[in-house]
């Protein structure tokens, strides 16, 4: 008995565990099946997985069966280069035409295979020089000429005479294995004559100069220093500075376990050739460091920043800080800390951020400077196919970040997310709720904003994925002084909106359908009472051949809403049409191409309110002269043209249905035609 047991257990144990180990490690069971997976493909020429020198390495690739050859797709890198590889009876042979950048590339291979759409990938290294990682200089020049041919003679018409488009980008490497040095640029001249003029910008005199940047890395073995010049990106986090561009410089010192950044840049935002002494004479610039520490094998990120600056800003030009229209001078100062967490593969993830903002809105007057603070929370888990994820964010009334002007201060509250995705059924949930006036300002109104939604995709008929989702949108305002006067309900945004959409789609072939509607109704709940309700339903399909590619959309919306003509409480119906078509195509080896594309719009109308026709349409016809002019040069003529009119027909129409106004006339044809050049050369050595 004990030893019928015993083998019960281990049975249970042989057959249990690993199919437990399978299902919570799906990625794994993947691995294997792509693994034991045959490929297609054999690389001749490198030598897979294994490293060759110079700068255009043959590459010889066999079939190992037989491929249709119309479906052949070749990628290096990402990049499509199938147009430019030599064929062979049992394969192909690609030489690169620019010199191929060092490092690790992939080939991707993707055809008909047995009469099944199929997908292999090889990889390869290469370096360009024996003793240099890479030695390289490269310079795309662009330019593009326009030129009127004909245009109308009707009031409105605001098309440029000509047009001189002209970027010179150049990209330098130089590297070995322990240090690189990299410099990059775009020199860019634009100049258009005509009746629409560009804007001025300040710096900006037809030539600019942009993405200036002088890189350099050094390799200690124990740690690595990185030094930019130029045009930076200052990255540190959702509450301080995030993707700030400016013209400065940083410097980076990283270990396996720390890494130290240092920065100063202009905090002016500047345009064209000014702004590369980097730092201003004014003291107008934005300085800082932030510090990271990673811990128990990446499982844990903390991180530190500080940044600080001066903005002088001018009621008359740009600024960056945008803490007043007024001539001042302004200063501030942000501190942040970031905690991230990620245990065991993302089944429990979680981050914490602090920011701390002091902020002088002008330093000319008396006021001291304001102080609060802004934190966010967030716990997430991923297993197997359910995802779920949970946030709290918190933003004082005068949290105001230098450099960030875009966070969006006083306010608080909480958003999750949850997702199951399996093989037949699909479903995503997701809810937010969020207030202002979090310090209860009596003066005040506060305004709470709750929405939630639920999609449920069904997948289990082949090429007909159904997604059915609902939303709701509850607004409403509190502590609204007098909620019954006019100002009080003028103020007061207390409404509930209830959205219900349908999708469909379907694949066949090289043909794609997109079916969709949806009804949605606003509940005004203040004393206003401006219900109203819509249906939208839309069909896209898209038509894809060898040479043409047909993109048409039909869209049709109906809108209702109560309103009151004079003391009558009337219903408006508008309905609105829009028609798009676009059509691409490309014949003999791309040597012509012709591009058109138009849209109509049409609104009716129940009452005496504006009826209109709308129409536009865009066509290019373009010559690849290419092909009579091999190598690097890239030559394109074409001409392309506008046209667009618009019809307002109404015998009367009246502003707020109360006072009466002029017919409306109709739009004058508008149309213009242009002839372009362009032309493009890389060179590289």
């Amino acid at each position: 008995m004990f030893c019928f047991k015993r083998l019960t257990l281990e049975l249970v144990f042989i057959l249990i565990v690993p199919s437990c180990f399978w299902a919570v490690n799906p990625a794994v069971a993947d691995e294997t099946e792509e693994a034991e997976k045959p490929s297609w493909i054999s690389l001749l020429e490198p030598v897979e997985h294994e490293e060759v020198v110079g700068k255009y390495p043959r590459i010889r690739v066999q079939f190992l069966k037989s491929i249709v050859s119309e479906s052949l797709v070749v990628l290096l890198d990402g990049v499509d280069v199938t147009q430019l590889i030599i064929r062979s009876a049992n394969g192909f042979e690609y030489v690169p035409p620019l010199p191929l950048s060092s490092g690790t590339h992939s080939i991707v291979l993707k055809g008909s295979v047995d009469g099944a759409d199929q997908e292999s990938s090889v990889e390869f290294s290469s370096r360009q020089y024996e003793h240099y990682r890479e030695a390289s200089t490269r310079t795309d020049l662009s330019a593009t000429y326009e030129e009127s041919l004909a245009e109308s003679d009707a009031i409105g018409q605001s098309g440029y005479d000509t047009r001189t488009d002209l970027s010179l980008q150049m990209m330098n490497r130089l590297s070995r294995s322990d240090w690189q040095i990299s410099f990059d640029t775009n020199l860019h001249y634009f100049d258009q004559q005509g009746s629409q003029k560009k804007v001025p910008v300040e710096g900006y005199d037809s030539v600019s100069l942009t993405n200036l940047a002088l890189k350099g890395e050094y390799d200690f073995n124990r740690f690595s220093v990185q030094v930019e010049l130029g045009d930076v990106v200052i990255d540190q986090s959702e509450l301080t500075l995030s993707y700030l561009s400016r013209k400065g410089s940083t410097c980076a010192i990283s270990t396996d376990l720390l890494e130290l950044s240092l920065f100063r840049v202009r905090s002016d935002e500047l345009y064209g050739l000014d702004g590369y002494d980097f730092v201003s004479a004014d003291d107008n610039n934005l300085s800082g460091l932030s510090a990271t520490m990673t811990l128990l094998e990446q499982e844990l990120i903390v991180s530190a920043f500080f940044a600080s600056g001066v903005q002088t800003v001018s009621a008359f030009g740009g600024h960056a800080f945008s803490f007043s229209a007024s001539d001042t001078s302004q200063k501030g100062s942000i501190t942040g800390v970031n905690i991230e967490t990620d245990f065991w593969d993302a089944l429990l993830t979680g981050e914490f951020e602090l920011g701390l903002s002091t902020s002088d809105q002008d330093q000319n007057d008396e006021r001291d400077p304001l102080s609060d603070q802004a934190y966010r929370v967030n716990l997430g888990t991923t297993f197997n196919q359910y995802v779920f994820d949970l946030e709290y964010e918190y933003f004082g009334p005068d949290y105001a970040v230098i450099g960030n002007p875009s966070i969006t201060k006083d306010k608080a509250g909480f958003s999750g997310t949850g997702q199951v995705d399996l093989d037949r059924h699909a479903v995503l949930l997701s809810i937010n709720r969020m207030k202002d006036n979090v310090a209860n300002d009596s003066l005040f109104p506060e305004n709470v904003t709750t929405n939630g939604s639920l999609e449920y995709t069904y997948k289990n008929i082949p090429d007909w994925p159904l997604t059915l989702t609902y939303s709701k949108a509850i607004m409403e305002t509190k502590s609204v002084a007098d909620s019954t006067s006019a100002l009080g309900q003028g103020l007061s945004y207390d409404r509930v909106i209830d959205c219900y959409i349908v999708g469909l789609n379907h694949t066949v072939d090289k043909t794609i359908y997109n079916l969709s509607g949806s009804f949605s109704t606003v509940d005004d709940q203040t004393g206003l009472n401006n219900d109203s309700e819509a249906f939208t339903a839309t069909f896209i399909p898209v038509f894809i051949s060898k040479n043409v590619t047909f993109n048409p959309s039909l869209t049709i919306t109906r809108a209702k809403m109560k309103a009151f003509e004079k003391s009558d409480l009337i219903t408006l119906v508008t309905d609105t049409y829009l028609l798009n078509l676009q059509l691409g195509s490309h014949f003999w080896h791309n040597l012509v191409a012709c591009d058109i594309g138009g849209s109509y719009v049409g609104i009716r109308t129940n009452d005496d309110s504006p009826e209109s026709d709308g129409l536009t349409a865009q066509i290019r016809f373009a010559l690849d002269l290419d092909h009579f002019l091999p190598g690097l040069l890239k030559p394109v003529l074409a001409v392309k043209g506008t046209y667009s009119y618009s019809k307002q027909d109404s015998a009367e129409s009246h502003m707020d249905r109360y006072i009466p106004s002029s017919p409306l006339a109709d739009e004058p044809e508008l149309y213009q035609l242009y002839l372009v050049f362009g032309l493009g050369f890389p060179f590289a050595l």
